[in-house]
């Protein structure tokens, strides 16, 4: 799966702060967690195997974790932290 690290801790993140959060692929204001919830889910559904999928995910979840940081979830250098370890484990690969 692309960025599983990056990922789990933004689900744990949100459903620690909103735990009956659902996701919702509407992006309206006030359904940005929601909306980060939808976009975890459709990345973990993507390919593993394709290129494609993975420089989709990537551009995705840059948006997340900026999103993540206007939200108040972390700063940039958590953001940095959670980028970097899905890529020493080749997360943000096609497999």
């Amino acid at each position: 799966m692309f960025y599983e690290v990056t990922i789990a801790e933004m689900r744990s993140t949100i459903m620690e702060r909103f735990p009956s959060i659902t996701a919702r692929e509407s992006f309206l204001p006030g359904d940005e967690v929601a909306h980060l919830l939808w976009m975890a889910t459709q990345i973990e559904n993507m390919m593993s195997c394709s290129l494609k999928d993975a420089t989709k995910a990537a551009r995705w979840i840059g948006w997340m974790l900026g999103k993540c940081g206007d939200l108040g979830f972390w700063d940039n250098t958590h953001s940095q932290y959670l980028a970097r370890e899905d890529v020493r484990l080749k997360n943000d690969l096609p497999r």
